[in-house]
């Protein structure tokens, strides 16, 4: 069935610019009319036209939310739904059927009859570990206030910032500051960060540094499309693990008992997380032993897990309805093409995880170890060119 409303707007486009820092995911994508941008609609609308329309509405409205949480959410189960159409599954969407019933996502029927279940989810750093949307929107003034030919801005920033300060008053300064620098004087100190000029502004109980970095001679000219060239850090340290374990656990006690096999696919928004350290923090740490034989001599023994992981606890297995954890790197809109994604199966499962899911790269976990296998990736999947959308093209 096809759904009655376009995921994007029908509108003349007319921006060629890059997406601001404080602007909402869904916005740029909708806004711009670089090429590249065109396709991913194109095709993300295509996907759409395949959804279910009694889970169209719903889907839509979050996918054109201006929280970044809810549309990455629901772009994330669009790219699920046409990935596992693609594999020749037949999926049904779950409605919301009220309160006291609770389905995953996906009832999926493999092409040889199997049937499971199968969730989309995000993991996502804490909402306090995230940039302040204050901090965004002034980095966005400074983009676009404040110009030069000579110098990227690095910023960073330290403390609680709870009003916007005056930001016409921060950009004069700024470019007031930086019309002083002697550029010949800061580009033969360019290779010593700490000798970088710097520039810091307080506002209440936050403040503001700011580090001049020099252009190349060769690439001065015309002042800069964006003179920020590292907004503020988050504010703070997490484990790359942490949020993937704890969606897996979240979604491993919300339904209970489950009929079939049950297969959670975790979009995971940090991007970079060590196989190492999914697998510890799924099935516990790794613990390295030594003792003594009986000459005296100090004897390395097989290594062995903690029992502190999402799948192994100290009282035994645990989240044992999920049979498997698909995760996919960072997969945003317009990496669908190079985005990875990797199998990680749950030794102590209820049931098995689903055979068509072996095709995927995966990680067999032993005791001690593990082997990453080769598998097909996302773009053979989908069916989408190594270079899709295109920005090598629209760079020309």
């Amino acid at each position: 069935m096809t759904a009655l409303l376009p995921l994007f707007d029908h509108t003349r486009r007319v921006y060629l610019g890059p997406k601001e820092y404080s602007e909402p995911d869904f916005s740029y994508l909708d806004r711009s009319v670089r090429p590249p941008f065109a396709r991913i609609r194109s095709t993300l609308e295509s996907w759409f036209a395949k959804y279910p329309a009694d889970a169209a509405v719903d889907l839509r409205e979050r996918f054109r939310s201006d929280r970044n949480e809810q549309h990455q959410g629901a772009f994330f189960e669009l790219v699920c739904h046409q990935m596992l159409k693609r594999l020749g599954c037949r999926v049904a969407v779950s409605v919301n059927a009220g309160a006291t019933e609770r389905i995953p996502d996906f009832l999926v029927t493999s092409p040889a009859g199997f049937k499971f279940y199968f969730e989309a989810t995000i993991a996502a750093e804490p909402y306090e570990m995230r940039p302040s949307k204050l901090v965004d929107q002034i980095v966005d003034a400074i983009n676009t206030r404040v110009k030069s030919a000579d110098y990227f801005l690095l910023l960073d920033d330290d403390g609680e910032l709870d009003q916007l300060p005056p930001v016409g008053n921060l950009c004069t300064r700024i470019q007031g500051w930086l019309a002083q620098l002697e550029y010949d004087k800061v580009y033969a100190s360019r290779d010593n960060y700490g000798h970088l000029p710097k520039f810091r502004f307080r506002h209440q109980s936050w403040t503001l540094f700011v580090n001049a970095l020099p252009c190349s001679p060769e690439s001065r000219g015309a002042p800069l499309d964006r003179i920020v060239g590292s907004p503020p850090s988050t504010g703070g340290f997490t484990s790359f693990s942490a949020p993937i374990r704890t969606s897996v656990h979240k979604k491993g006690t919300h339904y209970g008992e489950l009929e079939f096999p049950f297969v959670v696919a975790i979009n995971e928004m940090q991007a970079g997380t060590p196989h190492r350290d999914i697998i510890e923090a799924l099935f516990g740490k790794l613990e390295y032993r030594w003792a003594q034989d009986s000459s005296g001599h100090v004897v390395q023994l097989p290594p062995r897990r903690q029992r502190n992981g999402a799948f192994l606890g100290p009282e035994g297995p645990r989240l044992t309805s999920v049979s498997s954890l698909l995760v996919f790197g960072h997969l945003v809109p317009w990496n669908l093409s190079t985005a990875k994604l990797r199998l990680y199966k749950n030794l102590f499962a209820q049931s098995p995880s689903p055979f068509i899911m072996d095709q995927f790269p995966r990680a067999d976990v032993g005791d001690g170890n593990y082997i990453l296998r080769r598998g097909r990736g996302l773009a053979s999947v989908l069916g989408l060119p190594k270079d899709w959308p295109g920005f090598s093209d629209d760079e020309e």
